[in-house]
């Protein structure tokens, strides 16, 4: 943990800021692939991209991106799309990743972390 809180530090909010740009760019880039054809060898299939959105998502993850919110602000970003929620494992995480309303889970942990988390989206099939 030390490690990575002296990564941390040497980030800048410039940094932060590119790396959220990059994947905004890749994200608006979806739109002009939407419905786009797909060429396989066999002529009798005809297939296309479709992206839909997902839904709510439930991401776990250390402490260290409680400073997300602040940015999220910053950049004008419409409140009530983030919301962070903070807690501990069994009164936080394992909430959300049991939850039939939340649509996808993702997690930054540990291996025995994430074992916990997939035994409970199993039972909702959400990973």
């Amino acid at each position: 943990m030390a490690k990575f809180a002296s990564l941390l530090e040497k980030l800048s909010k410039d940094d932060v800021a590119g790396c959220f740009e990059y994947y905004a760019e890749l994200a608006e880039g979806l739109d002009a692939k939407q419905k786009a054809p797909i060429t396989l060898p066999m002529e009798t299939f005809n297939t296309h991209v479709l992206k839909e959105p997902i839904g709510v998502v439930g991401l776990i993850t250390p402490w260290t991106c409680l400073e997300l919110s602040d940015v999220c602000r910053e950049v004008g970003l419409p409140p009530g799309i983030l919301n962070i929620l903070t807690g501990l494992g069994p009164d936080a995480g394992a909430p959300l990743a049991s939850h039939p309303h939340v649509d996808k889970i993702t997690f930054i942990g540990s291996t025995a972390t994430g074992s916990r988390i997939m035994a409970a989206t199993a039972q909702i099939v959400k990973v």
